[in-house]
């Protein structure tokens, strides 16, 4: 235990220009993880209350933490670097409780936040980890000076950051499921919320046939989709992903009056979530959400 705090302590020094020097102490980092994890000491950020910023995501998109909550919205963040197998492991669940929450349209927003990886590193650790809330790169979005300023010592550390800038939770670990995320959040008076549908899926048609429920969600392979019809009429089964592009499309399928279940394959599909929806000619009937975890 001595040795890992001594590590800690080296790979809390400033980053330099040296690129051996900087990837050795991410090795050393994650070693440290794993050791004081094994030690069961829990990380956490040492702040009680947020210091705000402005940095720019992956995508171009600004944000301002104050903004954000002088607006009574709640703020998550995931604290993260790309090559942190705990981080890899975690990131499909955080994203989970996003999409539980709402997709950041509901009382929370949710954000990761980078060190010392540049947008291109980031963006292949999303589409990889199925991360889906903003993500703020080390290098161009500015996140490994605010990994500084909140002096994270670990990583992942997951805060939550109330409207009137406490930092209710300064570490949500370990994280075994989404439901650990979920918990903590509701906790604090956050509730469930849905999602917006994608850019470009309209409103369904109320009546003739629903989605009754997809499984398994997540999927990896293979997954069912379950419609309730009210009369036989034929349909198709389209899957989009969040920015409304078709992805997937499955032959006609005549339904029957009652329950309907279709099997179809997701494992061409990245690791993301997707928006099953049910037509007939091209009338949304209904839609729903699915997500694809390899």
């Amino acid at each position: 235990m001595i040795a890992c705090f001594y590590l800690l302590i080296y790979i809390s020094l400033p980053e330099n220009n040296n690129q051996n020097h900087n990837l050795m102490k991410k090795l050393i980092l994650i070693f440290v993880i794993a050791c004081i994890s094994l030690s069961g000491i829990k990380a956490q950020c040492p702040l009680t209350e947020a210091v705000d910023f402005t940095a720019t995501d992956v995508h171009g998109h600004t944000w301002n933490l104050f903004e954000l909550l002088d607006s009574g919205q709640y703020v998550l963040i995931d604290f993260f670097f790309t090559t942190c197998g705990p981080c890899q492991d975690a990131a499909p669940k955080i994203n989970e409780s996003y999409i539980y929450f709402g997709c950041n349209s509901g009382d929370v927003n949710y954000f990761a936040i980078d060190t010392g990886d540049d947008d291109a590193a980031c963006i292949l650790f999303d589409e990889t980890f199925g991360v889906e809330y903003p993500t703020i790169s080390g290098v161009e979005g500015g996140g490994t000076q605010i990994c500084n300023d909140y002096q994270i010592p670990l990583y992942p550390t997951v805060i939550l950051i109330a409207p009137d800038r406490t930092i209710l939770e300064q570490d949500i670990w370990p994280i075994p499921s989404a439901q650990v995320i979920i918990d903590a959040l509701e906790s604090h008076g956050l509730e469930e919320h849905d999602c917006p549908p994608p850019i470009g899926i309209e409103e369904p048609v109320a009546g003739l046939a629903s989605i009754s429920s997809v499984y398994p969600n997540p999927a990896g392979s293979n997954a069912r989709i379950v419609i309730s019809s009210e009369e036989a009429m034929s349909a198709r089964v389209e899957v989009y992903n969040p920015v409304g592009i078709k992805v997937l499309e499955m032959q006609q399928i005549d339904l029957v009056p009652g329950e309907n279940v279709t099997e179809f394959s997701v494992a061409d599909l990245p690791t993301g979530t997707y928006f099953i929806r049910v037509l007939k000619n091209n009338e949304m009937l209904d839609v729903t959400r699915l997500s694809v975890v390899h």
